[in-house]
């Protein structure tokens, strides 16, 4: 009975650990912090609005600073102040398929557009993704696309190559997004960018996906969610 308990207990951690929201009501920037054995989310003169830890990634949204006026560094003294952005809510579906085509070409994009798939719905059109860099394969993509209670084991797994690689240091995989609005056609558009590290302007992986637009059905103006479908991809 204790060792069944005890493995419920542990199955709870797991779960728990995928999907947690955090957003700073103070109007304080949140950003992502690898502390063993995973991600969370702390306050920051830089990072974002809100922070989603989901296992193996970290995301925020509507970068932003949490500093104003003097008590800025002169780096970051004209950049916009924490807000709490406020208007239409966006929800974003990919598509399965989509992020299984794109995980046999790169897994860690793939985790990260999960991730995004994964937000709830808010107001923001770009963010930031880091992905715990570990050697990932498109098995480890199709088990990100059950519910942790159908992958505990894999999940547990992934939990301790994730630690281990905050232990020893290892930077993570970073990704800017960006949601561009294009009414001319239409339609969305998802920019995924992987930077080098050193050198800001140096794209070492890009792609974009077409979204379209779900028509919202019986909801009042004030809980309008956009919500946007995947529907193309290439990459750039």
């Amino acid at each position: 009975m204790k060792k069944i308990k005890r493995n419920f207990l542990w199955l709870l951690v797991i779960v728990l650990s995928y999907g947690i929201f955090y957003q700073n009501i103070n109007a304080q920037c949140v950003v992502c912090t690898p502390a063993p054995p995973g991600w969370i989310c702390t306050n920051g003169q830089q990072g974002g609005e809100a922070c989603s830890i989901d296992g193996i990634t970290c995301t925020y949204i509507s970068p932003c600073v949490g500093c104003q006026g003097n008590d800025c560094p002169e780096t970051l003294s004209k950049s916009e102040p924490c807000k709490l952005t406020k208007g239409n809510k966006t929800s974003i579906y990919i598509s399965n398929d989509i992020i299984k085509e794109i995980g046999t070409i790169n897994p860690h994009a793939a985790i990260a557009l999960i991730s995004i798939r994964n937000l709830p719905p808010l107001s923001y059109n770009e963010g930031k993704i880091n992905v715990a860099k570990i050697d990932l394969t498109i098995e480890d993509v199709e088990n990100h696309l059950v519910s942790p209670l159908e992958s505990y084991d894999y999940l547990n797994g992934l939990k301790v190559k994730v630690s281990e690689s905050f232990t020893r240091n290892v930077s993570p995989v970073v990704y800017d997004f960006y949601l561009e609005d294009l009414p001319v056609e239409n339609k969305y558009i998802l920019r995924l960018n992987q930077y080098d590290a050193s050198a800001k302007d140096v794209s070492l992986f890009s792609l974009e996906i077409d979204l379209i637009t779900e028509e919202a059905t019986n909801v009042t103006k004030a809980d309008e969610t956009k919500k946007l479908t995947s529907a193309l991809w290439r990459i750039k």
